[in-house]
């Protein structure tokens, strides 16, 4: 056993050895590939013969021309060669070589150099393997001794807090609190679980704790649970010892699904069959159902952990960097280009877009899943200075959740609760001392400088609020600028769809809407049967006189809160109620004056009709009730509903920023798919 001591006379010691270990662990310029690239670029520069005023002037996103042709000469006699063209790539793209990619099919390729670039700086930009140089350092940094041992010590923590988080909140079977405290109290040993698709793949960061009548390989009762999530997601899922009860959780949960295919490496993700997680019937001697995901032992569990995660870090970045050969031949990876010019995986992998270049990164640095939520906000803070302070604070925060492993770990001994605290205020003091080192400081304003159309949740909450405490009138020009209309055949009729924002009118209080939303009053089984009962064509306007009209069946709103006297607050402020604002951009809303007019004139043209009524065929949760306005105008936010919406406004942000930058991987809109802003709807009959 460790022997406690009250305060150790080394305390100071102890602390500074504990900081040496947050800077041995602690790599920023490997959680940002961008960083790692633009610190090869300025050190290539300073150390080059170029002249010495020039070299201020070269960036990692200076233009650069390449000459090309488009394909090779026919050799007919009397047929032109083709002429040479120019593309521009920033100079990040020429020394990463993601403008081969972007050329595959181009021949004859020039670089035009700026003539202030030195031969052996050119030489160098056109030769280096950055992508080797890479994957050096991340093998470096990973196989050190220190790293893993932290690594280690978090994943189990890590493991332990989302067990008792599970038994505070969502434990329901018996059977199931019993294996969960078993395992707290070391008589459970996790389980590692594997993918079985057209590849069978261990999942990184993810367990199986079994039930004492486990078998390997067989459906039994248990816990799977799911490390690197977000404190707010699901963690743990109670799977069900019977057969088709297992079958439904794992073929129908969405949730589910998603975290098990994001623990697939990229290059198994692509092959066809490895995109489902679905019960497969195969043939031997006899027919048999194989489950998507089975469980199997480790005599390692932790260690296992490890080497999986990193091995599929490593295996990603040779899938996304390919060789020339490679990436001409391979039509496979059309839309890849290099993880080091920060492609985001949120193109195949279902998770957040442009964060993911970091996350690969982070999950091992920090372990914890807090703290590394905590480092990629710190990519994307709006100050250098601050994104340092959080990245700092976040391996400060995640040695905190260890200290006492963690020490017993460096000097042998466990410490009382009052020493921890003591070491915890020094090292505190310390590191706060020493802060980043200043060569850390260029790395994440580099990569700042390219996420600046990403912002805190935080400040887009507040933001949000601010915005649409302004008044009616100002929220009803940010619900015209935000909504948009398509077309969706529902048979026999071309029906007008809405997805945006809405107003809706009623009489009862904010503190019941909050809760339980806007409900359907008829099933909506049935409304789903005949969705033309919601749509419009069928007449029916205001909803019917009580929403279960045959003509008139959907929750009624509008896109106006009071427009010459027409909107939904007709319906609540005017009659001593509120007016609510809901967030449907998530929901299918029907133009029920649109739709009425193209049933009753299918061969006229359609005409630009005001929104006035915008019906659901489905309930509206309360998460998506943003506020309410009272009768003078006075806004009352929903924080759930206020989240929600600041969540969808960042996620479409990050989506912005990686169509911009990799507009070629995200398919373009077809014409059929056309949409009207609703705001030039509006100026139309204005």
């Amino acid at each position: 056993m460790s022997t406690t001591v009250t305060v150790p006379a080394d305390i100071d010691q102890l602390a500074s050895e504990l900081a040496d270990l947050v800077d041995a662990v602690s790599q920023p310029r490997l959680l940002s590939p961008f960083a790692f690239i633009d610190d090869f670029i300025r050190t290539a520069v300073k150390h080059s013969t170029m002249y010495e005023p020039h070299k201020a002037l070269v960036t990692s996103n200076m233009k650069i021309n390449v000459e090309y042709t488009d394909s090779r000469h026919s050799g007919l006699i009397g047929v032109s060669p083709p002429l040479p063209k120019i593309a521009t790539f920033e100079l990040h793209q020429i020394v990463t070589d993601f403008f081969r990619h972007d050329l595959k099919d181009a021949t004859r390729l020039r670089i035009r150099w700026p003539p202030a670039f030195t031969p052996d700086l050119r030489d160098l930009f056109d030769t280096v393997n950055l992508q080797e140089r890479y994957i050096n350092e991340v093998e470096a940094h990973f196989n050190r001794p220190n790293v893993k041992e932290l690594s280690l010590l978090l994943t189990r923590h890590e493991l332990d807090s989302i067990i008792r988080r599970y038994l505070e909140h969502r434990a329901s079977a018996e059977a199931l609190i019993a294996l969960a405290n078993d395992y707290l109290s070391g008589w459970i040993e996790p389980r590692l679980v594997q993918f079985e698709g057209t590849s069978r793949v261990k999942l990184e960061r993810a367990l199986f704790l079994p039930t004492p009548e486990y078998y390997e390989d067989q459906t039994v009762q248990g816990l799977l649970v799911f490390l690197g999530n977000d404190p707010q997601q699901k963690s743990v899922y109670e799977i069900p010892r019977d057969f088709d009860q297992f079958r439904a959780l794992i073929e129908r949960n969405a949730a589910l699904r998603n975290k098990v295919l994001a623990r697939i490496p990229l290059y198994q993700r692509l092959k066809p069959g490895n995109d489902e997680v679905k019960y497969v019937r195969r043939f031997e001697t006899k027919y048999y159902w194989v489950a998507p995901i089975t469980f199997h032992a480790s005599p390692d569990i932790a260690n296992a952990l490890f080497d999986l995660s990193y091995q599929r870090l490593l295996s990603d970045i040779d899938t996304l960097v390919s060789t020339d050969t490679e990436r001409l031949a391979d039509s496979a990876l059309e839309f890849s280009g290099y993880l080091l010019a920060g492609l985001s995986l949120g193109i195949t992998l279902p998770v957040s877009v442009s964060l993911v270049p970091i996350r690969l990164v982070a999950a091992f640095l920090l372990g914890i899943a807090s703290a590394a939520t905590d480092a990629v906000r710190a990519e994307l803070e709006d100050l250098p200075e601050v994104a340092a302070d959080l990245y700092r604070a976040a391996i400060i925060s995640a040695l905190a959740e260890v200290i006492g492993p963690l020490v017993l770990k460096v000097v042998g001994k466990g410490l009382s609760a009052l020493a921890r605290t003591q070491l915890a205020q020094r090292l505190k003091v310390i590191l706060n001392t020493k802060k980043l080192p200043s060569s850390a400081t260029p790395y994440l304003i580099d990569a700042l400088e390219r996420s600046k159309h990403s912002a805190k949740m935080r400040s887009l909450e507040l933001k949000l609020n601010a915005d649409f405490k302004k008044g009616p009138q100002t929220t009803q020009l940010w619900v015209e600028n935000q909504g948009r209309f398509s077309q969706q055949f529902i048979e026999p009729y071309d029906i007008t769809v809405y997805r945006g924002f809405v107003f809706r009118g009623d009489s009862r209080t904010p503190d019941i809407i909050f809760e339980k939303g806007f409900r359907l009053r008829t099933a909506a089984a049935d409304l789903q049967k005949d969705l033309h009962q919601a749509t419009g064509v069928r007449g029916g306007f205001g909803g019917g006189h009580d929403a279960l009209d045959p003509d008139g069946r959907g929750i009624s709103t509008s896109v106006f809160y009071d427009k010459d006297h027409v909107g939904a607050f007709t319906y609540g402020g005017a009659k001593g109620g509120h007016t609510y604002l809901v967030d449907a951009r998530q929901l299918d809303g029907y133009h029920l004056y649109a739709n009425d007019f193209a049933a009753r004139y299918p061969q006229s043209p359609r005409l630009d009709l005001a929104p006035v009524e915008i019906n659901y065929a489905t309930d509206i949760p309360a998460s998506a009730i943003v506020g309410a306005y009272d009768k003078n105008g006075l806004f009352i936010p929903n924080l759930d509903g206020l989240r929600r919406t600041a969540r969808i406004n960042q996620a479409r942000l990050e989506r912005e920023l990686t169509k911009r930058t990799f507009n070629r991987a995200i398919p373009k809109t077809g014409p059929d798919e056309a949409r009207l802003g609703i705001e030039a709807t509006l100026r139309l009959f204005s």
